[in-house]
């Protein structure tokens, strides 16, 4: 697929787009009070990645530190290089170690992509609803699960009572997925 394929394809999509001002708002410099928020939003406690400091020294820091991580940050953008390296473990889901097809992969990032990462998050909740469909719940802030089972209940009984054609629901595990 070629890059005007790709425009083309965009273009005639139902997608809905952001305005100037989301956009500008997304992509505005990040600021200290951003990171400064950032860090002290992260859970404490979890793992690190492969050459980074552990995120309590990072809160321990604080505001000292923010502005030294937000030179960096703006750095990186405009040398469009952040170092992105993690760590692949796995993780054993069942006590037999030998079972392959029941471990789980994970990326263990440094400390400083998680912060940046966080910020960028929150940056796009504000925006997200009106991006993604109403349909979409899972792993969307404000949108419970609860809402699509209702429609989906709703959907099956008017499937069978009007139009007398059966139906069927296909489910994922979304733990094992």
């Amino acid at each position: 697929m070629t890059e005007e394929d790709c425009a083309d394809l965009l273009r005639d999509s139902p997608l809905q787009g952001l305005s100037k001002e989301e956009r500008d708002e997304l992509d505005a410099e990040l600021s200290e009070e951003e990171v400064t928020v950032a860090l002290q939003g992260l859970q404490s406690g979890k793992a690190v990645g492969p050459n980074g400091p552990p995120m309590e020294l990072f809160k321990c820091l604080g505001s000292k530190l923010a502005k030294h991580m937000l030179a960096m940050f703006l750095e990186a953008r405009k040398m469009g290089a952040l170092r992105w390296i993690s760590g692949l473990r796995l993780l054993y889901r069942c006590r037999r170690r030998k079972n392959r097809l029941r471990n789980a992969p994970i990326s263990l990032f440094n400390t400083e992509v998680k912060v940046l990462a966080f910020v960028l998050a929150t940056r796009l909740c504000a925006i997200i609803t009106e991006l993604i469909h109403p349909d979409q719940s899972d792993f969307m802030p404000s949108r419970p699960t609860r809402l699509n089972l209702r429609r989906l209940y709703r959907v099956l009984q008017m499937t069978d009572h009007q139009t007398g054609e059966q139906a069927a629901l296909l489910s994922l595990y979304a733990s094992v997925a």
